[in-house]
């Protein structure tokens, strides 16, 4: 299967949990797929944007635009065109940057700062995703789907309880704390930078 129908293959699976019969595309016209194209991007920016998922996470140096900010600020960037989520703004790209103070205004980044780099979570497609992170939007896109495609309220609740979780655990529990745990494996072991005072302790 193509790269550009994995979208319906992930819908189709979704939609196979439920129970239904599946779409060729999500503009094919019919009604199951009005449904499915309708809800898709927003359970997907959900799923993408519920945890620091490594394979979302971009650094980038924000290009600063030639017309000044009305306000206090000096200076206006551009934040990047796949932002998703904004995780940090800092004024270089080294590892103890200092960061500014900044305040967003739609897709700007206003500050003193006179270069700013941004640490953020970006929209990436399908294809890009780990095994872990296409189940867990399965399991949501699922949820979501429920009613409209079954009309039954026992079905979203089992599958969003499946995916996040009881109330209590606020979208901590049920497979996205698996999916968690199995993205926090794949972040390097901390490397000891070497310091002064850590040198003069240990006789380095």
């Amino acid at each position: 299967m193509s790269v550009a129908a994995l979208d319906v293959r992930l819908a189709n699976q979704a939609l196979a949990l439920l129970g239904s019969r599946s779409i060729q595309a999500l503009d094919e016209g019919s009604g199951l797929a009005s449904i499915v194209s309708t809800l898709y991007g927003t359970v997907r920016d959900d799923v993408l944007s519920s945890y620091p998922w490594r394979s979302t996470l971009r650094k980038a140096r924000l290009p600063r635009l030639a017309e000044r900010p009305i306000a206090e600020w000096s200076y206006a960037y551009a934040l990047p065109a796949d932002l998703l989520v904004l995780r940090g703004i800092w004024s270089s790209d080294s590892l103890f940057a200092a960061a500014p103070d900044y305040e967003l205004y739609g897709d700007q980044v206003h500050t003193q700062a006179v270069q700013v780099w941004a640490d953020y979570q970006a929209r990436i497609p399908e294809a890009l995703w780990p095994a872990h992170v296409r189940q867990l939007f399965v399991f949501a896109l699922t949820a979501m789907l429920a009613i409209p495609v079954t009309e039954q309220t026992t079905k979203a609740d089992f599958w969003e309880g499946k995916t996040w979780g009881t109330p209590s655990e606020n979208r901590t529990g049920g497979y996205a704390r698996v999916a968690r745990t199995i993205d926090s494996q794949q972040q390097p072991p901390a490397v000891i930078t070497d310091f002064p005072l850590i040198s003069a302790r240990f006789g380095g």
